[in-house]
């Protein structure tokens, strides 16, 4: 600093002039550096500066200090008796910036701090470089930054030949423009003041690609319904590096022209097609899309091929007839469509119409193959119509069946009883037929007194007409008062499989002359033209019957005991209960008698209306006897038939007792039977004739006993039993 000075003297009596002035200089600290710089090499900073104004005192040394790294604003010394103007730091860090500030110092002190100089070391090639494809176009470059630095990216399509893409670049760095599917390769150098860095490691992304097609395209028809088919497949084998958007199902007819069928979230991969029509052929392919899109050229799944199938055609030779034995169920027979179309039968919609209210479903489905069905819990007199499709897993026929209509038979039925005779009670069934269809039969009639059964009539097996019908009267024979009814059944069935039965009302009767059972019988033997018995002579039977029911046939059977006799058979039709009639007889002889009450074989017999003689022709009838199940005999009751009343007639009590060899005949008119006597006679005096002729007089007194050797005969036919017996003791002695 420059200082000037000047003198006063000073007295008492006040200061004098001043000197002349003059100039004094002190020394200073040096000035402050202002060129302070650096440079980098691989291994140290050298740093330069130009001696500052010393300001008259001479610069003895300077001082080097460096930032702190780790606390900004905090300075570290790293020499302080530099003593020149250049430093050399070592031990330097890479990508690192330095600063450095130097003072000059003298005599005086030292000076202010330098300018700072700013030196950046070598950068090193950057860390953790990224290539990441993000589209189909694009491409995204990352890597870890320092502060300070500056980058540089080249780019390589072959990791060859290598162009800058940017310079400066920042992290990250998206490559656009780029062509899908291809590989890039990128490096990355740091740029500092100082330098630039090796290049970083290469890196290669390639583009987003279309995916590839979906795999294992299958086509499954719904089991049930065959207009309906599921697709499925599997991811593709390459989603082109970005997850799957969306799959897109596509359909044709022709496997030419196709149309977009439905768009599928890519967590799905099934679809189901339900809008196919019958008879038709469709093909399916499946594309894949992503962020890229979708290859129209090779993206598409291969193709899949379904016919759907065909409706069967319509059932035939449905009829509908009455069914069951309660007049209450109608059975519905058909035959199978002749073309069940692609695929077998497994059901048939049953629709019905009831009393032309329109048709209506019955049965949805019989989910069977079965051809029929049976509605019950029907009414009777209402018309039912019916018509059936067929369904097979294709869905079920447009065509219908033909058409059959049944009416269960309606009717009601009355009785009116008449009081005959005796205890016949007169039953006339009537029935009003008032709705049917197809024609009712009838089946047979039957007769309930105080709710049993009596009696019952068969059908002729022809319809019966609309309206009222009177059938032949039926008959009981109560012995009191009693309630009748009766149950017509009728049938609308061919084959008999329906029964309709319908009871009238009860309606009570009382009988006229009331008496047990079902017939009286009285018979006892009289003389010729006697009503009463006679000891003298049996030689008549006097037969009274009492028969039920009224107006029968009757058949009666004499069959005399001795077998040389013919048997007697009368007849008499239409008996009105009681029947008396006289039949001549033998009276040395028993007879058995049989009545039959309406043979089974009425109509195989004839009947003289005078004598009343029964005749049977086997030429005649011998066929239909067989058909009932009976042997004939010619003018006989057919062998076995069983009668309904059995009684013995008695004979004469003074006729000899019969022992069934009467048949033997008379010699001179004595019974041939005494042939036997003599030869029994004759085996005993072989060894005694005493024993013999004590036999034989045995044998003669049981004869008599019986009747067989009267003690009136005339003594001639004694003489004639004599010898006979005296040629039997010879023969027999002879023979002994």
């Amino acid at each position: 600093t420059d200082y000037y000075y000047r003198v006063s003297a000073i007295n008492s009596l006040g200061v004098g002039p001043v000197s002349t002035a003059v100039l004094g200089t002190t020394f200073d600290v040096p000035e402050a550096i202002t060129d302070l710089a650096g440079t980098a090499s691989a291994t140290a900073i050298v740093l330069t500066w130009s001696a500052p104004d010393d300001n008259d005192s001479a610069i003895v040394s300077y001082q080097l200090q460096v930032e702190s790294f780790t606390t900004p604003g905090n300075w570290n010394t790293i020499s302080s008796n530099i003593q020149t103007t250049t430093y050399t730091h070592s031990n330097i860090v890479d990508n690192l910036q330095y600063k450095f500030r130097v003072f000059a110092t003298n005599a005086i002190g030292q000076s202010d701090a330098s300018n700072t100089a700013t030196v950046w070391t070598f950068p090193t090639a950057p860390i953790g470089v990224t290539a990441t494809a993000i589209s189909g176009t694009e491409i995204d470059v990352a890597w870890t930054t320092t502060t300070g630095l500056t980058y540089k990216i080249e780019h390589s399509t072959d990791n060859v030949t290598f162009s800058t893409e940017a310079d400066p670049a920042t992290t990250p760095y998206t490559d656009s423009g780029l062509t899908i599917d291809t590989i890039h390769y990128y490096k990355v150098y740091a740029v500092n003041p100082s330098g630039t860095s090796p290049a970083s490691a290469v890196v290669s992304a390639t583009t987003f690609d279309y995916p590839s097609q979906p795999l294992n395209l299958i086509l499954t028809p719904t089991a049930t319904n065959l207009l309906e088919i599921t697709l499925n497949w599997t991811v593709p084998s390459d989603l082109g590096g970005t997850p799957i958007t969306n799959y897109y199902v596509e359909r044709s007819g022709d496997n030419i022209t196709w149309s977009a069928l439905a768009t599928i979230a890519p967590g799905t991969h099934s679809y189901v097609d339900n809008t196919l029509n019958i008879g038709a052929t469709y093909y399916y392919r499946v594309i894949a899309e992503n962020s890229v899109g979708k290859d129209p050229v090779n993206g598409y799944s291969a193709v899949v091929q379904y016919i759907s199938p065909t409706l069967p055609g319509a059932a035939s030779s449905l009829t509908a007839e009455p069914y069951g034995a309660t007049n209450t169920q109608i059975r519905v027979d058909w035959s199978p469509p002749a073309n069940s179309g692609s695929h077998p039968v497994i059901g048939y919609l049953v629709e019905r119409n009831v009393d032309s209210a329109g048709w209506a479903t019955y049965i949805s489905d019989t989910q069977s193959a079965g051809t029929y069905i049976t509605d019950s819990s029907l009414t009777t007199g209402i018309d039912y119509s019916y018509r059936v499709y067929p369904i097979t897993a294709a869905g079920t026929g447009v065509q219908a069946s033909n058409i059959d209509q049944v009416t269960l038979v309606h009717a009601e039925v009355t009785i009116v009883t008449n009081v005959v005779g005796g205890n016949t009670i007169e039953i006339i069934p009537t029935i009003n037929v008032m709705a049917f269809s197809p024609d009712a039969e009838l089946k047979l009639i039957n007769l309930y007194m105080d709710n049993n059964f009596v009696s019952s009539q068969s059908g002729s097996g022809t319809a019966l007409p609309a309206g009222v019908t009177t059938f032949a009267s039926m008959y009981a024979y109560p012995t009191e008062e009693a309630e009748f009814y009766v149950t017509i059944v009728l049938t609308q069935h061919d084959g008999n499989n329906h029964v309709a039965a319908f009871d009238s009302s009860d309606v009570s009767a009382t009988p006229s002359d009331p008496f047990t059972g079902d017939l009286d019988w009285r018979e006892f033997r009289v003389l010729q033209g006697s009503s009463v018995p006679s000891e003298q002579d049996y030689t008549q039977s006097n037969l009274e019957l009492d028969i039920q029911p009224v107006g029968s046939d009757i058949i009666v059977k004499y069959t005399p005991s001795d077998p040389a006799q013919d048997s007697v058979i009368l007849g008499f039709n239409n008996v009105q209960q009681a029947l008396t009639h006289v039949v001549d007889t033998e009276s040395s002889t028993d007879y058995y008698v049989g009545v039959y009450i309406d043979p089974q074989f009425s109509q195989l017999y004839t009947t003289d209306p005078v004598t009343h003689v029964v005749s049977i022709d086997c030429n005649a009838f011998g066929n239909d006897f067989q058909a009932l199940g009976l042997t004939c005999q010619e003018d006989d009751l057919p062998l076995g038939y069983k009668s309904d009343i059995a009684f013995r007639s008695l004979k004469d009590p003074t006729a000899p007792t019969q022992l069934g060899i009467e048949g033997m005949g008379d010699l001179f008119g004595m019974p041939m039977v005494m042939l036997f006597v003599i030869g029994i006679a004759a085996v005993f005096t072989g060894r005694s004739a005493q024993m013999g002729g004590i036999i034989l007089v045995a044998l003669i007194g049981i004869m008599v006993y019986l009747g067989y050797l009267p003690l009136m005969w005339e003594s001639t036919t004694w003489v004639i039993l004599i010898i006979i017996v005296v040629i039997g003791l010879f023969i027999g002695k002879r023979w002994s």
